[in-house]
C-alpha cells in the first residue's frame, strides 16, 4: 500500500472542510424556509376566515371612510333606481262629454236690428207734418205738434231732422226717446246743450240721433231731434 503524501493528505483535508461546510450552510437555508418568524414578512398569505358571503376586505354594510376631523360621515345611501313616474294631471280645452248627451253649446247671437230700413228717399223737407220718407226709427214723442222736419241722403247716409211741440214734461221726452232706442242697445250720453236745454246722444257704430229738449212755461217742452242714420248698416 502507497503512503500518500503530506500535499495530498492537505488537499483532502480541504476537500472534506468544504463538503461540511456546504451541507451547513444547506442546513441553514432549509430551517430558515421550514421556521417563519413571528412578525414575518407582510407579503406572506394568512388563512381565509370562514365564509360570511361578503367580499374579503369589504364590510357588510357600505360606510364612508372616516373623516379627518373625527366625525362620523354620513351613512351612505343606496342607490335606487327611479321608479314609473305618476301621470301628471291633465290640461286641456277640450269640453269633456261625459254622458251621452250632446255638449253644452252658446245659443248663436241674434243679428243686429237695422236702425234705418227701407228705400233711401229723396232730399226733402215739410212744415207743420213730417215730410215723406222721414226715418220711422225717430218716432214723434206723444202729444206733439211738428213745427217743421227735413231729410237728406248721400249714397248711403240718411241725415233727419225734426223740430216739435209737446205737452209732455221735460222728462217725459227723454224717457220716450230713451225707451225707442234702447230696442237698438244703445243708452243715453249727455251732451253739450244750449242755455236752458238739455241734450242726449245715442250712438252705435255709424248711426248717431241726437235730442235736444227744452221746458216750456206750461209744463210742455219744446225738443228737436238730429238724426245720421247708414242705410248699409
Amino acid at each position: 500500500m502507497t503512503i500518500p503524501s503530506a500535499s495530498a493528505r492537505r488537499r483532502h483535508r480541504l476537500v472534506v472542510i468544504l463538503l461540511l461546510a456546504a451541507g451547513v450552510a444547506i442546513a441553514i437555508i432549509v430551517a430558515v424556509g421550514l421556521i417563519r418568524p413571528v412578525g414575518g414578512d407582510s407579503n406572506a398569505i394568512a388563512p381565509l376566515p370562514p365564509s360570511t358571503g361578503t367580499v374579503p376586505g369589504q364590510s357588510a354594510s357600505p360606510s364612508a371612510a372616516p373623516r379627518s376631523d373625527g366625525t362620523a360621515p354620513p351613512s351612505v345611501v343606496p342607490f335606487a333606481a327611479p321608479g314609473p313616474r305618476a301621470p301628471g294631471k291633465r290640461t286641456t280645452t277640450e269640453v269633456e262629454n261625459n254622458g251621452g248627451s250632446d255638449p253644452v253649446r252658446l245659443p248663436p247671437s241674434e243679428p243686429r236690428v237695422a236702425m234705418f230700413t227701407g228705400p233711401v228717399p229723396q232730399s226733402a223737407s215739410a212744415s207743420g207734418r213730417l215730410v215723406t220718407g222721414f226715418p220711422s226709427v225717430i218716432p214723434l214723442a206723444h202729444a206733439s205738434t211738428v213745427a217743421s222736419s227735413s231729410v237728406a241722403s248721400s249714397g248711403t247716409i240718411v241725415q233727419a231732422t225734426l223740430v216739435a211741440r209737446t205737452t209732455v214734461a221735460f222728462g217725459g221726452v227723454v224717457d220716450f226717446y230713451s225707451k225707442q232706442f234702447a230696442k237698438f242697445g244703445i243708452a243715453p250720453i249727455a251732451v253739450p246743450a244750449a242755455a236752458g236745454s238739455t241734450a242726449f246722444a245715442f250712438t252705435r257704430d255709424d248711426d248717431n240721433v241726437t235730442l235736444t229738449v227744452t221746458p216750456t212755461g206750461d209744463g210742455g217742452s219744446r225738443y228737436s231731434v238730429f238724426g245720421v242714420l247708414n242705410a248699409a248698416s
